[in-house]
């Protein structure tokens, strides 16, 4: 789970050959043909679910996220992250 500034909650610490999370700020955009692309930001990791709500706040979907080629998968506490290939 993530703060509302967008990192990881301290739900304990990670391994000590784990690299350091630092999630990405989040943004949706639509190509020209009505794609939606998910676009991150100024970290190097995005949440492993992004939870999707209404206008009034309420949940109505979850997306889990998959590994694109050569991410890898994370995990800090109970929270799994996608780290980016070229992180450093």
């Amino acid at each position: 789970m993530a703060d509302e500034a967008g990192t990881p909650s301290a739900k304990g610490s990670a391994p000590v050959n784990s690299p350091a999370v630092t999630v990405g700020k989040l943004s949706l955009t639509y190509s020209e043909d009505g794609v939606p692309t998910l676009n991150a930001s100024g970290g190097n990791a995005i949440p492993g679910e992004i939870m999707v709500v209404d206008e009034t706040g309420q949940p109505v979907a979850v997306y889990t996220a998959g590994a694109a080629t050569k991410a890898r998968r994370f995990q800090v506490g109970g929270d799994e992250y996608f780290i980016s290939p070229i992180a450093p």
